[in-house]
């Protein structure tokens, strides 16, 4: 199925006229302006395409070459002007609505069932409107408005002005409100009353002006009609489309239009009934109301969320748990993104896939483009598992579109085969692997990814075993281990290295964020570093196990358990005063530490018998005496105390 086939007839996707030999674009007669919006310090860019009507026959799609924008105008919120031409040198008023960051934009969408979403799917999640919201993300706040059978115009047989949703809509105080109607306009009994269809389409895009809010207001051209039903045909809409170019041109303010009619085109097995769309059609709305609110998809040069993509054949937009996913993706559909700048590197994927023999493809340009990368994927434990999946794309380097397709002969167009949750065109084995939620952290470990590295605050819903030596790069974001912890699965039958750095640690459990159980094998338990990484409660309970090492750089604010087993070690510490000074509680009288330098067999350079706090919950400081050091130091500290087996809790180091 080709996305980019557009026909119909007499209303064409592209219209051109014969000059000289030269296939001549026809001036358009009516230009509306094209608007964006984004928040304080997100920059967008103006689409680089425009619809418009030909000679009130043909849709046009003309490319716009924009003035630049100046950066500051993204920092400041307020509406910027920048204007372009097309490729028949006509100008073209662009207009950057930024909207303040401490505050949720308001989206309206207001239609008929189209927008209320009459065969979708689980409508009240599904729905485009839905679709919408979860791919612009918390900051925005997208509100259903539509209402099943009504019209545009306000004589016809149902009209919106009457209806309840046109006055909650004007109650929401929306900042954007993007207008779907016109589809039962095209019924017989409202025909014969046409007429005042552009001036009562003129009126309602006034009345959400007049709003305090001062809404952007784009209007939509319907899905095509794919087949007569409920007294609604493509060959009314044909006449009908003219006049919501005519509606924009006389409202005479800055109203976009959203071409939602070439858009579905190819979409007809998407609209079971011939007029409205299931929900995978629900989500090609979505995305092209989406790509037309954001503007231009930027380069995409580095590693990447899910909802830079541009657009789905198929699949669906999702929230899991704040974050976007796509989903019910079946053999044959398609993601696509634009502007990927390749860099030589592999496409890693994150993904369920519940069947074997499933098959992704990776095409440079369309879907039916060059293949550049496929794959047979490794299939997963069930359709709510994840894993991590590299396919390799041959070296290619450059900038490019990208469509991925997934494939699998035994399946239907109906049986979900893939969930998608990331793509990621720049993996590198060397490089830390970016996790933005628990489920991307409990894969990664599960896939034995030994670097990883935060992308978000991530809060622990269970308990996290590692198999392998990892080290987490927190990259200023928090672990909350809450009430689990980070430990190591005893069947693997080594001990473990897990490194934290440069951020933030959390946690509630008794024992510890970084928790080991009882073992008296010495290649068991769990050795813990830590650098400039603060903490908030009980970092390490690892005495469990012999010779476990606890090593810092850079800290405060830890606190430790340490036993007879434990060795605790600060690297490049200042020893320039000759002493170190230690904050923390020691429960039992005759307990002794030993500071060793450069090694945990290396010299002593400090040992004294502490003094007794009292109980673990009582501090104090014990300052050793140090000898025979430099200004900085490792330091191999450990406590002992006779008569004391090494699972019991000699001090608790803050």
């Amino acid at each position: 199925m080709n996305m980019k086939t557009k026909y119909m007839i007499p209303v064409f996707a592209i219209g051109m006229f014969i000059v000289g030999g030269k296939n001549v674009l026809a001036t358009p007669e009516v230009y509306s302006a094209v608007n964006v919006i984004s928040m304080e310090n997100e920059q967008v860019q103006l689409p680089n395409e425009i619809v418009s009507l030909d000679n009130k026959t043909t849709i046009v799609k003309e490319t716009i070459q924009w003035d630049n924008a100046e950066d500051y105008i993204f920092s400041q919120a307020g509406s910027y002007e920048v204007y372009g031409k097309t490729e028949n040198n006509n100008k073209v008023k662009g207009i950057i609505n930024v909207f303040p960051k401490n505050q949720k934009i308001k989206i309206a969408a207001v239609g008929d069932s189209i927008t209320y979403g009459m065969n979708v799917e689980r409508r009240t999640v599904n729905s485009y409107p839905n679709q919408l919201n979860y791919r612009l993300g918390t900051d925005y706040e997208v509100e259903n408005f539509g209402h099943s059978a009504k019209t545009l115009l306000s004589n016809g047989d149902n009209p919106y002005l009457k209806s309840p949703q046109y006055k909650k809509s004007l109650a929401f105080n929306p900042n954007v409100v993007v207008i779907q109607l016109g589809t039962n306009d095209t019924k017989k009994q409202n025909m014969k009353k046409i007429e005042p269809f552009v001036a009562d389409y003129v009126s309602l895009i006034e009345s959400y002006k007049n709003l305090s809010t001062k809404p952007v207001v784009y209007i939509s051209l319907p899905p095509h009609v794919f087949k007569p039903a409920y007294g609604i045909t493509q060959e009314k809409l044909d006449d009908i489309l003219p006049q919501i170019f005519e509606a924009a041109k006389k409202a005479d303010i800055d109203v976009s239009i959203i071409d939602n009619f070439t858009e579905t085109d190819y979409a007809a097995e998407l609209v079971p009934d011939g007029v409205h769309p299931n929900a995978r059609g629900a989500a090609i709305l979505a995305n092209n109301v989406y790509y037309n609110l954001k503007g231009e998809a930027p380069v995409i040069s580095e590693g990447m969320a899910l909802n830079d993509y541009y657009k789905t054949y198929g699949g669906l937009n999702v929230d899991q748990s704040g974050s976007l996913e796509i989903q019910n993706l079946a053999t044959n559909n398609w993601v696509s993104f634009k502007n990927v700048d390749l860099k030589g590197k592999d496409l890693q994927l994150f993904a369920s896939v519940p069947y074997d023999n499933t098959k992704v493809i990776v095409r440079s340009g369309d879907e039916n483009g060059t293949i550049i990368g496929e794959k047979i994927l490794t299939k997963t434990s069930g359709a709510k598992d994840y894993s991590y999946q590299t396919v390799p794309l041959n070296g290619v380097a450059g900038l490019t579109d990208i469509t991925i397709t997934f494939e699998r002969a035994k399946s239907n167009k109906s049986s979900e085969i893939v969930k998608l949750a990331k793509a990621d065109f720049f993996y590198d084995s060397e490089k830390p692997l970016d996790v933005s939620n628990f489920q991307e952290l409990e894969t990664a470990v599960k896939n034995n990814i030994s670097k990883i590295k935060l992308g978000s605050d991530i809060k622990l819903a269970k308990k996290i075993e590692l198999k392998e030596d990892t080290a987490i790069d927190l990259n200023g974001y928090t672990l909350d281990t809450a009430n689990y912890y980070i430990g190591k699965d005893e069947k693997s039958g080594k001990r473990i290295e897990l490194s934290l750095s440069n951020g933030n640690l959390l946690g509630k459990y008794s024992n510890g964020s970084i928790y080991s159980s009882k073992s008296t094998k010495e290649n068991y338990g769990l050795n813990v570093s830590f650098e400039n990484v603060l903490f908030a409660g009980k970092v390490t309970q690892t005495n469990f196990s012999p010779n476990t090492m606890i090593i810092e750089k850079g800290q405060n604010q830890l606190v430790h358990a340490l036993s007879s087993s434990n060795t605790l070690v600060y690297t490049d510490a200042d020893t320039s005063n000759g002493s170190l000074d230690l904050y923390g509680a020691v429960p039992y009288i005759n307990t002794y530490i030993t500071i060793r330098k450069g090694t945990e067999n290396g010299e002593v350079v400090g040992e004294k018998l502490l003094d007794r706090t009292g109980s673990i919950n009582k501090d104090a400081t014990h300052s050793i005496p140090l000898t025979n050091v430099s200004e900085q130091e490792d330091l191999f500290i450990k406590v002992e105390r006779k008569g004391t087996n090494g699972y019991t809790e000699l001090m608790r180091v803050k």
